[in-house]
């Protein structure tokens, strides 16, 4: 699936492999999820694309069909976790396609595609089934929400953490927040389908903001104390612009996605002072080979997770319909299931 012109469908493509380079690998895809990420790239909102066409994805699930030579890592046959969060192993140069007379840029892991050359240390290794059932956003959505309850520190000790934007990376990060604190979680979003589902992953609290009054709400439920911690997965500049006021003076907003370009902070530089910290968190912070095994095992019995996180699945040729219905939020994270 290949993206020729911002604000434009994808087009499906049949394109030529390239001899793998130093340090690429070529895996078989067998699912990937879909990230706001890719809807932002599409919409031009990262800025200007200098790289059309261009292939697209970054989560994936997949096996092994070749190496370079240079690979130690990985071997023909290895079960991997294709991830934007750079892991052990070689930094391959991006990788390229042709089309006929056109070049289709790859970049170092494309995952919209049925056979993918990535770099190495985009790729984990797994023998786990549990990692195949829990699926691609192993390799983004997960990692990326899930991964700050284990890398920040100040999760286990909450008495009160918001998460808001229960997409993938915010329903990851209430299950860390379930798994890995003592914590009153609030879940926050303006989809009731994913509030009434985070009620069921163990959510104390939800609040729909165009319903009700965050900061008052917030203050009432806390008796007065407000969030020690705000996961902030909304990517809404607005929602990052409000993120101070709902914790308290020793609290902490981590937020893990990004708004569009040319959007930017505006907060009251006074919310610092009384001792607020804001910071942005990449990935979760984590190390994909010895972190990825730790959640796989922490979330491989929670079902109700892992329906929710697989719930609708398409083939390539409708991947279009599938940005569509993420769009409008009728999916909560839409997987391409390659044949």
């Amino acid at each position: 699936a290949i993206l020729f012109e911002c604000k434009k469908p994808l087009l499906i493509e049949e394109i030529s492999l390239n001899p793998l380079k130093e340090g690429q690998v070529l895996i078989k895809i067998f699912e990937t999820g879909i990230c706001r990420s890719q809807i932002f790239e599409i919409d031009g909102e990262r800025g200007e694309d200098k790289w059309l066409p261009h292939l697209l994805g970054h989560e994936a699930i997949g096996e092994v069909v070749d190496v370079e030579k240079s690979v130690k890592k990985l071997k023909i046959g290895d079960k991997v976790i294709a991830s934007w969060i750079r892991s052990e192993g070689i930094s391959a140069e991006p990788a390229k396609y042709s089309l006929k007379d056109k070049v289709i840029h790859g970049g170092q892991i494309t995952t919209f595609s049925e056979y993918s050359i990535c770099s190495e240390n985009t790729l984990i290794p797994f023998s786990e089934k549990f990692a195949h059932s829990i699926g691609p956003t192993l390799g983004c959505a997960i990692p990326t929400g899930y991964g700050i309850t284990i890398t920040e520190k100040r999760v286990k000790n909450a008495k009160y953490i918001g998460i808001s934007g229960l997409g993938g990376i915010g329903i990851s990060a209430l299950i860390g927040c379930k798994n890995n604190s003592e914590s009153k979680v609030v879940g926050i979003d303006i989809n009731e389908f994913r509030l009434k589902e985070a009620l069921k992953l163990g959510s104390n609290f939800i609040a729909n903001p165009r319903k009700v009054n965050l900061s008052d709400y917030i203050h009432a439920i806390t008796d007065g104390k407000m969030l020690d911690i705000l996961i902030e997965c909304s990517g809404s500049i607005v929602g990052l612009n409000n993120s101070l006021r709902l914790i308290n003076n020793s609290g902490l907003v981590k937020f893990a996605t990004h708004p569009k370009f040319g959007d930017y902070l505006n907060i009251d530089p006074f919310e610092l002072i009384k001792g607020k910290k804001i910071e942005g968190s990449w990935g979760g912070g984590i190390q994909p080979d010895k972190d990825l095994p730790v959640m796989i095992n922490d979330l491989k019995s929670n079902d109700v997770f892992i329906r929710l996180i697989n719930q609708e699945k398409y083939s390539l040729n409708n991947i279009n319909k599938a940005i569509k219905e993420m769009r409008e939020g009728k999916v909560l994270r839409p997987i391409l299931k390659m044949n």
